[in-house]
């Protein structure tokens, strides 16, 4: 087996794969307790419990997992203009920071 078969070949079947990659609970969990953070510093009344519809759930995670499959196709293709094959933080940064 040649060097990076293994990785060519995962990135082949989540290409292919048109599940969502981040699992729902830790995602739903993360999402609310953001949503809460930003209610408690807008408004000063607590809220014990905010309602979210599952399609709204669900669009979120699908709009960060497209988020993220850019940017880091884009910092892939920074660190290949760079010759390098891996992707450091810096070229996260550099494609956040062209995108803003």
């Amino acid at each position: 087996m040649v060097r990076g078969d293994k990785a060519i070949t995962n990135i082949i079947k989540y290409q292919k794969d048109t599940n969502l990659q981040l699992r729902r609970r830790p995602f739903e969990r993360v999402t609310r307790e953001t949503v809460a953070k930003i209610v408690l510093e807008i408004t000063t009344r607590k809220q014990r419990h905010l309602a979210f519809q599952a399609k709204a759930i669900t669009l979120l995670q699908v709009a960060a997992e497209a988020y993220l499959t850019d940017l880091f196709e884009k910092a892939g293709f920074v660190a290949h203009t760079n010759n390098r094959k891996t992707v450091l933080l810096k070229d996260v940064e550099l494609v956040k920071l062209i995108l803003r």
